[in-house]
């Protein structure tokens, strides 16, 4: 007899076997006594079931001693397998002094015992399918993905129109860069002319193409141990600008 364990096992009790349903070369032998362990746990499935009732009816009942350890490897085994060929933990858990909780969904194939039947053919949707578990984390990661852009996004286009509301005045044109500074009153006063040293104006000398670059110094860090600064390109016959934020230390107080 067959029987498919949540759409992704057949469990061949003849032959001891837990083949994948979509990769039938893909398959792992049971010991017997471990498959005599399955076939009673799945036939009292979804429901919990004691230790003394498999000692009972697989040990006891076959004339056997009851083994503790034995059905504790066999339980072992069962897991091992289902996780080796699926990737997937089977809900099959121990509940201290007790039994152990068993819960799949099952499809007994009577028809054809040699052959691993079509479980695409059953129609009842089971609620332990990893493919629609997993498109609900690829759509968790999916909208989170979302929201983290749409927020980055908003910050950093009200960050820039912050900036962009900033009273500037010009300092000076070095080749095609025009070189303002903001946070000051007197910017031309204040224009330390070692900063010029330390600032990058290897592209105020570059290209001849009528494009230009703005350069907006904070005042505000001046003095301090880094310089920050805004550098805007302007490329000709383009509405947008290219803006880099700069932060670099000072070498002269």
């Amino acid at each position: 007899m067959n029987i498919i364990i949540n759409n992704q096992v057949v469990f061949n009790q003849d032959e001891f076997t837990l083949t994948l349903v979509r990769q039938p070369e893909s398959y792992i032998k049971l010991q017997p006594i471990t498959s005599l362990v399955l076939s009673e746990l799945l036939e009292k499935s979804n429901n919990t079931i004691s230790r003394e009732e498999l000692l009972e009816n697989i040990w006891v009942g076959r004339g056997y001693a009851p083994s503790n350890a034995s059905l504790n490897n066999s339980i072992a085994a069962i897991r091992k397998s289902y996780y080796t060929l699926t990737n997937d933990e089977l809900h099959l858990k121990t509940i201290p002094k007790v039994g152990y909780e068993f819960y799949c969904d099952k499809y007994i194939d009577n028809n054809n015992e040699n052959e691993i039947p079509d479980v695409l053919e059953n129609k009842k949707e089971s609620r332990y399918s990893p493919s629609a578990y997993a498109y609900k984390i690829m759509n968790l990661l999916s909208l989170f993905s979302l929201v983290f852009l749409s927020l980055y996004f908003y910050f950093e286009s009200v960050g820039f129109n912050e900036f962009k509301s900033k009273t500037y005045s010009e300092i000076e044109k070095i080749g095609i860069c025009n070189i303002y500074g903001y946070n000051s009153f007197a910017p031309k006063k204040n224009f330390d002319n070692n900063i010029k040293k330390d600032l990058n104006f290897d592209e105020c000398y570059g290209a001849k193409d009528g494009s230009s670059v703005d350069i907006y110094l904070d005042f505000n860090t001046q003095g301090g141990k880094y310089i920050f600064y805004t550098t805007c390109k302007n490329k000709k016959g383009e509405n947008l600008e290219q803006c880099m934020n700069y932060k670099i230390s000072h070498s002269t107080r």
